[in-house]
């Protein structure tokens, strides 16, 4: 698996794939017992505990569940990576009024978890992790606990993280919406292993693995139900075909075309 500087990598799959095993070995909180992994130019496995602590500086976490400390402010929650990382107090605020204001929550600066909402506690968790200006992010199932306005929300400001501050993102999610959202690229993982990768587009339009297929059902449906092609059937006549659109136009100018040449007349439903 290779994920390239500055994209945003989606890794999906059913509960227990072992999407959120490999992910933790990019931060070593995973130790792997063979292979090799190597994150930023770094062989990980051969480094020291002391070294690796300084190679998670690099690498920032956004949890499913938040992980705040109910007993420190929004802004307390963001400035402690700053602490433990030696920062300065002043410029420890500086940070903190800069990322909180990022996310879009300065005004929540003095609250306290338990009186945000959870769109609110995730921006937090954003803001936490991007505080000691990681180059990597890694989202797991980040948009999970959410509701449907919420998660887009927070997917908005995971591509904003990724553009606007040139951060790659490992997303890893059971969702496939999330995926079609934000991801460049993707994995589909499946017992252990990735069963199928690439473009997010290809595998959408083309998918091999059967694990993709059943991902793909829940989110796409460009198949009638037989009890919508009946309804149809009542509503227009004529002969009704499905028909896969992998292109920028070409077919529809076909269909076009096709109208036009032999005299057929056709509506797309």
């Amino acid at each position: 698996l290779t994920i390239s500087e500055g994209e945003i990598f989606g890794i999906i799959g059913y509960s227990g794939a072992g999407k959120s095993t490999l992910v933790r070995m990019i931060n070593r909180l995973e130790t792997p017992t063979s292979g090799s992994v190597s994150v930023l130019g770094r062989e990980l496995t051969t480094l020291t505990e002391r070294e690796i602590r300084q190679q998670r500086k690099e690498i920032g976490m956004v949890f499913q569940q938040f992980n705040l400390f109910s007993a420190r402010t929004v802004a307390g929650n963001v400035e402690y990576p700053l602490a433990l990382s030696g920062w300065e107090k002043q410029k420890r605020r500086e940070r903190v009024a800069e990322l909180i204001d990022f996310v879009g929550i300065a005004d929540k600066a003095k609250s306290y978890p338990d009186q945000l909402s959870g769109g609110q506690k995730q921006r937090v968790g954003i803001a936490r992790a991007l505080a000691t200006k990681p180059r990597i992010l890694l989202a797991d199932e980040a948009a999970s606990a959410l509701d449907p306005e919420t998660t887009n929300e927070v997917l908005d400001l995971l591509k904003r993280v990724n553009k606007e501050l040139n951060i790659t993102i490992v997303a890893i999610t059971h969702e496939m919406h999330v995926v079609r959202e934000i991801a460049d690229r993707l994995a589909v993982m499946d017992a252990g292993r990735i069963v199928e990768s690439g473009v997010v587009y290809d595998v959408f339009s083309h998918p091999q693995a059967q694990t993709t297929r059943r991902f793909l059902d829940t989110v796409l449906t460009e198949v009638p139900t037989p009890e919508v092609l009946d309804i149809l059937k009542t509503r227009y006549i004529g002969r009704l075909f499905t028909l896969p659109v992998r292109d920028n136009g070409g077919t529809s100018g076909l269909l076009a075309s096709g109208a036009r040449d032999f005299g057929v007349d056709v509506a797309v439903i």
